[in-house]
């Protein structure tokens, strides 16, 4: 990524962490950043193009990740279940601004024009999610549950936790709850054979 361009994101990340999107202007990113007004509209045609592209980063960042994570556990229900919540709590403490920016809904008119890549990217999130459950729903690992509910189930408990950290509700990070979060996702979505095969944990 450009420098300037990243050091454009960056500062209005920070500035609407600090102020909100409304009471953010393009002149207090531009000094944040170092940059020449110039420099500013070369890359971005509005502030809300700059919450455009910062939305699709975080979508991009964290659905790209979670993606790689479940497919290096074909086969594996409950190691891909505890590690799959693992990273959704280790990504937002991680990546707190920028959490924080992804989970808000935003002004109206902010994510019109990306509309199209995130929707294409929770398709191919989507993707990544059904090429890993399908045959442990089909093998009887996973109950069949449709991908939406999966995805509620899997993730829905540890975004709450997340939440209530990112809101300063809580102030135990949310990697604390790890296990508890875990162990309640696989018992959500999981199916334990009688005699459990040892190496998927």
């Amino acid at each position: 990524m450009n420098d300037t361009r990243r050091k454009i994101l960056d500062a209005a990340l920070a500035e609407f962490s600090e102020r909100g999107f409304e009471t953010a202007t393009v002149a207090r990113i531009r000094t944040r950043a170092g940059v020449s007004n110039g420099s500013f509209f070369h890359f971005f045609r509005s502030k809300a193009a700059v919450a455009e592209a910062l939305h699709m980063q975080a979508v991009s960042d964290y659905q790209e990740g979670l993606a790689r994570l479940l497919g290096k556990y074909p086969g594996r229900a409950e190691k891909a279940v505890r590690e799959a919540v693992a990273f959704h709590l280790e990504w937002v403490r991680a990546h707190p601004l920028l959490a924080g920016f992804m989970l808000e809904p935003g002004p109206p008119g902010t994510r019109k024009v990306r509309a199209d890549e995130v929707r294409q990217a929770n398709l191919r999130m989507g993707r990544a999610i059904q090429d890993w459950a399908v045959p442990l729903q089909e093998s009887g690992r996973l109950k069949p549950f449709p991908p939406e509910v999966l995805s509620a189930c899997l993730i829905g408990p540890a975004q709450i936790v997340c939440r209530a950290w990112l809101n300063g509700l809580s102030p135990v990070p949310p990697t604390a709850y790890r296990d508890v979060l875990a162990d309640a996702a696989w018992a959500s979505v999981g199916v334990t054979p009688v005699q459990e095969d040892s190496h998927d944990r």
